[in-house]
């Protein structure tokens, strides 16, 4: 009796004694914590495992914590497929009024690989800016920023000053030979009809050398951005 009551206390401390590792293995499991970073971004951390702090963080997602709102980015840039014509382009990107002011030129490009310039500022109520957060830039919830370049500007007002230019240079073309016409010796002898086609050569031909005026001015423009020391050419 006494041999089984000691093989039964034997089972009965190896049973309990399995138990009592089998809690500990479980207590001993690494889970997950979240934790918050000094930058606002949300971070799975492993306390089994803790991250080196020399090492890079990989990052998990950018969450802004904080009252983060929705803005408006507009952006006129060079035309990926035809580099004579340029395209605008729209997004809504959402921001924290801590954010610095690049983060919209760093989502807006994120989201639009296809942009192939760089350094880009942000216009807002015709003021530039290229520093700053998104609060002292006074950027509110619904606003339209639109990203300037002094490259894209100006690839826009180059191809805006070459239409100008094509298409007036046809009416000016047109002004003149209505304009010659009406003094040729066939209208001498009708002046109503030679006065009437005089009138609309002349009609044409100074709006177009007008237009043609500023087309040529706009190829030509260096218009100061800015920032001192800094030129749209």
């Amino acid at each position: 009796m006494s041999t089984d009551n000691n093989s039964d206390n034997n089972n009965n401390n190896n049973q309990s004694l399995q138990k009592n590792l089998n809690e500990k293995s479980h207590t001993n499991l690494a889970e997950p914590l979240l934790s918050h970073s000094s930058d606002n971004e949300l971070q799975i951390i492993d306390i089994e495992n803790p991250p080196n702090q020399n090492q890079p963080q990989k990052r998990i997602d950018r969450i802004n914590l904080g009252n983060s709102f929705n803005i408006n980015v507009r952006c006129i840039t060079v035309n990926p497929k035809n580099k004579y014509r340029t395209i605008e382009l729209r997004d809504i990107i959402r921001v924290s009024p801590d954010d610095d002011i690049s983060i919209i030129s760093q989502e807006f490009m994120a989201a639009h690989p296809e942009i192939q310039t760089t350094g880009y500022f942000v216009l807002h109520r015709s003021l530039l800016f290229k520093t700053g957060t998104i609060s002292s830039c006074r950027i509110e919830e619904g606003d339209e920023v639109e990203l300037f370049n002094s490259q894209d500007q100006r690839a826009k007002y180059s191809n805006e000053g070459f239409s100008c230019i094509f298409w007036s240079s046809l009416a000016v073309m047109l002004g003149l030979i209505l304009f010659i016409t009406s003094w040729s010796y066939e209208f001498n002898e009708n002046i109503s009809a030679q006065g009437t086609l005089a009138m609309i050569g002349f009609v044409i031909l100074i709006p177009s050398v007008i237009i043609l005026t500023i087309g040529i001015c706009q190829t030509n423009l260096c218009g100061e951005s800015s920032f001192s020391g800094e030129s749209w050419c």
